[in-house]
């Protein structure tokens, strides 16, 4: 879950730098790739964590609803 964070904090930076800097095209182009980045990490991220949830067996212990921890 890196991928997708690294990439739009990088991408913040990189607008920053873009709206203070002199060469503001080459920035704001850069944080334009790294969202989609991060997006495209974020998506394979979710896809593979469905993944796993799907493949826990019906009745094991992390499939059952637990109760509230509060009650």
């Amino acid at each position: 879950m890196t991928v997708p964070i690294g990439g739009w904090v990088a991408s913040v930076v990189f607008d920053i730098v873009a709206f203070t800097g002199n060469d503001e095209k080459v920035f704001a182009e850069g944080a334009y790739w790294l969202i989609g980045i991060g997006v495209i990490g974020a998506v394979l991220a979710a896809v593979f964590g469905l993944m796993d949830l799907l493949g826990i067996p019906r009745g094991t212990p992390r499939r059952k609803p637990r109760p509230n921890a509060s009650a």
